[in-house]
């Protein structure tokens, strides 16, 4: 019984190169839906930043309507905080002593 190397070779050869083709392909395909993924990411967290964004801007827009039309209102409640933080921190930094 003689061996053909060359036709053993060959057969060797086509079935590592298939192999290696579903492997490509398995890797194509993962990198597809990775891509993919990483899109609807982007598009989501795209979307949740613009919502962020303009809910700040509305909320500013609301604290600057709220200064101008009770500027008193304003002054002595930012004064009633600043009150209130400054006798917290003091008994606070009186505690730890």
């Amino acid at each position: 019984m003689e061996v053909n190397t060359n036709k053993l070779a060959k057969q060797a050869y086509n079935g590592a190169s298939k192999a290696m083709d579903k492997v490509a392909d398995k890797a194509q395909e993962g990198a597809d839906l990775v891509a993919d993924t990483a899109g609807a990411f982007e598009s989501n967290l795209s979307s949740r930043y613009e919502a962020l964004r303009d809910g700040a801007s509305e909320g500013y827009d609301v604290a600057i309507d709220t200064v101008k039309k009770y500027p008193v209102y304003t002054v002595l409640g930012s004064a009633a905080l600043g009150i209130a933080a400054g006798i917290l921190i003091g008994r606070s930094a009186r505690s730890r002593h």
